[in-house]
């Protein structure tokens, strides 16, 4: 994603969204070595201790760290100004139950019970994808049992069975996409959405770029791809027409979009 030498060029605070303290020691959390940082302590990122810095670069500006951890906290900077999960909020995480390990528990904000199943996962396979589908059917057991059960209580949730489940990857084998258009294919409660951590190669803006949304500057290596951007875009500043530049680290400046963003939501299926 991201070239390693010039990692440390940049700072913590460019990060975009920016980052939250109490997120980053919940991260932290899964390296002993860094289990007792408390950040609280400090004004600004910039300033925590330099070994936590170069761990946190790695995981937010270089992409470099590709485990489990690490995949999981870029999606939840990514979820923050992504179209597809900023109306959808985190209910639980971490959840482990004998029949099903759930890595994130969204709930749409807009349809009421709506639950979607999120697996963080490094490799995608189809021994994987398989054991996940299986831990899905048991999640959905578990959610009848769980509506049964609130029947008997007033103003009790009574969540849907779920239709839709997210597949957070960092790479996936070759031979696993076929499984996964037969499985959505075929007669099933769910479908499987796999979403691939992906670096445009004919992104017209560069890692060391200012993103300029009118007085808003964000530094490129917070955006994969221009549909980023423009999810960004979407979210800071709602309908209208805009223009968006890059300028590079010489002050060259150029249009790398211009438009009109519609509202987020045209039409509403009933």
């Amino acid at each position: 994603m991201y070239d390693y030498l010039k990692m440390n060029d940049y700072k913590l605070s460019e990060v975009y969204p920016p980052l939250e303290k109490d997120r980053i020691e919940d991260f932290l959390e899964d390296y002993e070595k860094y289990d007792d940082i408390n950040l609280q302590k400090h004004k600004s990122l910039d300033d925590i201790p330099e070994k936590v810095q170069k761990l946190l670069k790695q995981v937010y500006i270089g992409g470099v760290l590709k485990n489990k951890p690490a995949i999981k906290a870029r999606f939840l900077q990514y979820k923050l100004y992504s179209d597809e999960f900023s109306e959808k909020k985190i209910i639980d995480e971490d959840v482990q139950e004998d029949e099903f390990q759930i890595d994130l528990i969204l709930e749409d904000e807009i349809e009421d019970n709506i639950v979607y199943p999120v697996f963080i996962v490094e490799v995608l396979d189809k021994k994987l994808l398989y054991k996940i589908k299986k831990q899905v059917n048991n999640f959905n057991e578990f959610l009848k049992k769980k509506n049964r059960s609130n029947k008997k209580k007033k103003n009790s949730e009574n969540y849907k069975p779920v239709e839709h489940v997210y597949l957070i990857c960092g790479s996936i084998d070759r031979t696993v996409a076929l499984d996964l258009e037969r499985l959505n294919s075929q007669d099933s409660d769910f479908k499987f959405e796999c979403i691939i951590e992906y670096e445009d190669p004919d992104r017209n803006f560069n890692d060391d770029d200012l993103i300029i949304i009118d007085d808003t500057e964000i530094r490129g290596f917070n955006f994969g791809s221009l549909g980023d951007v423009l999810s960004v875009l979407k979210n800071m500043k709602g309908k209208g027409r805009y223009t968006i530049y890059s300028k590079s680290s010489r002050g060259f400046k150029k249009i790398i979009w211009e438009g009109y963003i519609y509202p987020k939501k045209i039409f509403k299926f009933l």
